[in-house]
Formats: C-alpha cells, structure tokens, sequence
C-alpha cells in the first residue's frame, strides 16, 4: 500500500538553461548537476533541453520533500539517472536523503517532459508504510482526534463515495 507524503511540480523555459549555459558554462553545469547527470546528458543531442528537464526534476522534488532547497538541501543532492528503459529514477544524497528519512519516505517517483520550449517534472514522494494492521498502526487515523481539518476523512460518507456512491 502506498501512501504519499507530497508531490511537487516545476517547470522552467529551456532558453533559461541555454542562458545559463552561455554565460557560465561548466562552472553552471558543475555546480547543479551530479556526474553522473552530467555524462548522461552530456551523451545526447540537446544539452540545454536535458539539463532544463533534470533541473525540473530537482525543483519538483525538493517540492514534494517538503524542503525546496533549504534546510540543507542543495540541487546535487537530488540526481536523475535514467535506466537503460528510459524511465528517470531519483537517487537522493546527502540533505535530501536527511529530509526523505525524517520524514519517512522511501521511494520518490518523478515523470519528465518538455514541449515548445518548456521542461517540466512531476515528483511524488511516498511514505513508508508499516506492515502492521491499520488498527495497529500509530498513523492510524480511524479515531476522531487523529483527523485533520478539511480532511475527507472528515466527511461520515467518505467509504461510500470512494465506492462510487455519494449518499
């Protein structure tokens, strides 16, 4: 069973990377990208589209973590690597794994796109779930005073309406 702990969206104009690019060069590269992203985007066509669509991913996830880049998260904490399918997958390092750990998550899902000049990301964080019963768990939220305010949780017809049925 997954649970989400937070999701995060970012997009950013290629034409920014390729600024960014021309007037600082590797100094750019090196300083917001891992190795590894680098060689990676570095063995492809589009140089300035791949780092705009890796630096969304580092935006989004920072968002879905919860931390942007404070609180000792920095954009080379966050890697992208893509497996030999293609698909991206998140590595986290340093102040990003701190932040994902305090706050339980193990696994950060991220989706890429770019189109008409724009790179876009899409991150979801999800949480750890313990294998215990669901009324054996401390995050159990069956009991009134664990409800948050505004939750759907709140609403007495939310089984029925997560069947389909609204009363």
């Amino acid at each position: 069973m997954m649970a989400i702990a937070g999701i995060g969206v970012d997009r950013i104009r290629i034409a920014r990377i390729e600024s960014s690019l021309d007037r600082f060069g590797d100094r750019f590269i090196e300083r917001v990208f891992t190795l590894e992203e680098i060689r990676q985007a570095r063995s492809k066509n589009h140089l300035a589209r791949r780092l705009a669509m890796l630096f969304a991913a580092k935006e989004a996830v920072s968002k879905a973590l919860a931390t942007g880049f404070r609180q000792g998260v920095a954009p080379r904490h966050i890697e992208t690597v893509h497996l030999p399918s293609g698909k991206p997958e998140i590595r986290l390092y340093l102040g990003a794994r701190v932040a994902a750990e305090s706050a339980g998550v193990r696994h950060v899902h991220v989706s890429l796109t770019d189109d008409d000049g724009v790179a876009m990301a899409f991150a979801i964080a999800e949480l750890m779930i313990s294998d215990q019963p669901d009324d054996q768990r401390p995050d159990n939220r069956r009991g009134g005073a664990e409800r948050q305010p505004g939750s759907f949780m709140n609403n007495p017809d939310w089984k029925k309406a997560s069947r389909g049925r609204i009363t």
